[in-house]
């Protein structure tokens, strides 16, 4: 017999157990492929924490008032606990999520219920249902990526939403977690030049010290004439007679805004800012403070005559 004869004949006496065996191999794929993160998660999975939601946010609405704080790590969770509510509205009904936002990346999670009858005494002479508006999360480290993340609170209650960010944030490195202030960073950009289409505020430029360092605090609200400020980014730039520096902002809601020019048909809800800058971060010096918005594809640059003097 020949050599094909031989393997023909193998083959048929193995059919079954090449079969057998070829089914073992592709289950095992797919459960690899589509199943593994899955079976992991549920195995490392905590009593009592909060589950990653797959929700689309909306803006920042600043109609929220809310006080959460953020504890420390234990078990592998990081407690967010506090209150939260909308502004003229009672709690029935409500789902509140807590947000955690970084530059690349977003987490949205649910939290249980917590009873704050010290909320409700606290603003009862608003008439509102307030007794439930405490929430906790307790939300697993595993599932975030390292970075630093701002944190926020959204609010739906029924076919309203809300969304609102604090002046908070906590930095994860590896199995760490610390809570801190948000602290802007230097950018780098190529700025236009100055053509007079922002409509701004510098309302307050302070210094502040959290931690024993020392900051300087620029806060207002700045946004492009004729322009939403959705998903606007904000810049505080200093300029010197030697030196441009630009830095990015914490966005803050700001519905007055929205409600003083409400003629122009704008959502400008998004259009509060506040830079918290370190000591050091730029040399001694005399510095005109500007303002640099990046919205739907335009930018804008547009120096103020406020200063900040840097020694």
């Amino acid at each position: 017999m020949n050599k094909t004869g031989i393997s023909g004949s193998w083959m048929k006496i193995n059919r079954k157990q090449f079969i057998v065996h070829g089914l073992i191999l592709g289950c095992f794929a797919l459960y690899c492929i589509f199943l593994a993160g899955i079976v992991t998660d549920m195995i490392e999975e905590i009593s009592g924490e909060s589950r990653l939601q797959a929700i689309s946010l909306p803006g920042i609405s600043g109609n929220i008032l809310c006080a959460p704080v953020p504890d420390v790590v234990t078990r592998g969770l990081v407690d967010i606990k506090g209150w939260a509510f909308i502004k003229g509205e009672d709690y029935k009904d409500c789902q509140t999520f807590i947000v955690l936002k970084s530059a690349n990346n977003t987490y949205v999670f649910d939290t249980l219920w917590q009873y704050r009858p010290d909320v409700a005494i606290y603003f009862e002479n608003l008439g509102l249902d307030l007794g439930w508006s405490g929430f906790w999360a307790k939300i697993p480290i595993r599932k975030i990526k390292d970075g630093e993340y701002l944190i926020g609170v959204y609010i739906k209650k029924g076919d309203k939403e809300a969304l609102q960010y604090v002046d908070q944030c906590i930095i994860k490195s590896g199995n760490t977690i610390v809570s801190s202030k948000p602290i802007s960073r230097q950018q780098t950009f190529t700025l236009p030049p100055d053509k007079r289409d922002i409509a701004l505020s510098i309302d307050k430029s302070e210094k502040a010290t959290y931690s024993s360092k020392i900051y300087t605090e620029i806060s207002g609200w700045a946004f492009i004439n004729g322009y939403d400020n959705k998903n606007s980014k904000i810049c505080l730039v200093l300029k010197s007679d030697n030196s441009t520096y630009v830095f990015d902002t914490i966005l803050m809601g700001r519905p007055d805004v929205t409600a003083n020019f409400v003629d122009t048909g704008l959502d400008l809800n998004n259009s509060g800012f506040k830079a918290r800058i370190a000591e050091g971060s730029v040399p001694a010096g005399d510095y005109q403070i500007g303002i640099f918005i990046t919205t739907s594809g335009k930018q804008a640059l547009q120096y103020t005559e406020k200063t900040l003097k840097v020694e």
